[in-house]
């Protein structure tokens, strides 16, 4: 059953958890790679210093993406991933 608004941030609270441990995956797969751009590098080391405070950030944003719409605080790992990956791209480090 979809999400309504409301229950789509009583479950962000449940989900907080691990959208920090995406964001934490996301900065040392970017800290990892040969090249990463400045941007990166910023994000990244943000993330790293504070991992907390960017994960409550962008789990706002995964409120928008519709396998979180769809399934909740069941939404798989790689489906969370993918929605971290793709707001912290979008909105975080868009010029990468």
């Amino acid at each position: 059953m979809a999400l309504n608004q409301a229950d789509s941030i009583a479950v962000r609270a449940v989900i907080r958890d691990r959208v920090t441990s995406a964001c934490v995956a996301k900065a040392l797969y970017l800290l990892g790679t040969p090249t990463p751009t400045p941007q990166e590098l910023s994000w990244s080391r943000g993330t790293m210093d504070a991992p907390a405070s960017m994960g409550e950030r962008v789990s706002w944003y995964v409120l928008t993406d519709a396998n979180f719409l769809t399934n909740g605080s069941s939404i798989t790992d790689q489906q969370l991933a993918d929605a971290v990956g793709t707001a912290v791209d979008v909105f975080f480090i868009p010029n990468a």
